[in-house]
C-alpha cells in the first residue's frame, strides 16, 4: 500500500506540534499555527487513508474507507502537489523560525511522500494487503475503547469495503484491477 510514507509525514506533523504543545503550559502562537498548518497533510492522508487517519485521531472518518481508483497514484501525486504548494506559500509568508522549521519538516515529509509514491509506481507493482486493511479498519472501530455510538460506524465500513454502497465497487475489485493493469507493465517487481 503506498499510504506508508504518507503516514509516516502525518506522524511527524503531529508529533512536532505535540511535542512543542507538551513542552510548554501556554501554547504558543506559532505552535497553535503549525497545528492548523499540519491540518493540510492530515487531511489528505485523511481522503487516501481514512482508516489510519482515524487511528491517528482525525475525527470524522468512522465511515469512510479507503478507495483505489485507476488513477489512485496520479491522485496521490497531485495531492500532495497541492499540499506542498500550500506549504510554501504559508513557510514564505512565515516570520517565525520555529513555524518555517515545522513547515519545512513538513515540506520534506509530503515531497518525501511523493518520491515513494513516484518510485512504487515506477518500479513495483500495486498490490494493497486487502484483508489487512479491512481487518484493521474493523479492528479500529470495534476496539473496546471506541464509544459504542461510533462502533456502529463499522456497518457502514464495511458496506464500503463490501461494494455496498452506490458508485463504489468492492475493495476487492479495486485492488485487483490495480495490480491487474501493472502486470500489464512489463518489468515491475511484485510483492
Amino acid at each position: 500500500m503506498r499510504s506508508k510514507s504518507l503516514i509516516l509525514a502525518v506522524a511527524t506533523a503531529l508529533s512536532i506540534t505535540t511535542v512543542a504543545a507538551a513542552a510548554t503550559p501556554q501554547t504558543p502562537a506559532w505552535v497553535n499555527e503549525s497545528n492548523q498548518d499540519a491540518q493540510i497533510v492530515l487531511k489528505t492522508f485523511a481522503e487516501f487513508a481514512p482508516e489510519q487517519a482515524g487511528q491517528l485521531g482525525v475525527d470524522g472518518l468512522d465511515t469512510q474507507a479507503t478507495d483505489l481508483p485507476p488513477d489512485i497514484s496520479a491522485k496521490l501525486d497531485a495531492a500532495a502537489d497541492a499540499d506542498v504548494a500550500q506549504l510554501t506559500a504559508l513557510k514564505d509568508k512565515a516570520t517565525d523560525p520555529h513555524l518555517k522549521q515545522d513547515l519545512q519538516i513538513l515540506l520534506d515529509a509530503t515531497t518525501g511522500f511523493k518520491r515513494d509514491n513516484d518510485l512504487q509506481h515506477k518500479y513495483l507493482l500495486n498490490f494493497t494487503d486487502v484483508p489487512q486493511l479491512v481487518f484493521s479498519g474493523v479492528r479500529a472501530l470495534i476496539d473496546p475503547q471506541v464509544p459504542e455510538d461510533r462502533q456502529q460506524a463499522v456497518v457502514q465500513r464495511m458496506q464500503a469495503y463490501a461494494g455496498m454502497l452506490a458508485g463504489r465497487p468492492p475493495i476487492t475489485d479495486q485492488a485487483k484491477a490495480l495490480f491487474e493493469a501493472d502486470l500489464k507493465r512489463p518489468g515491475l517487481v511484485g510483492p
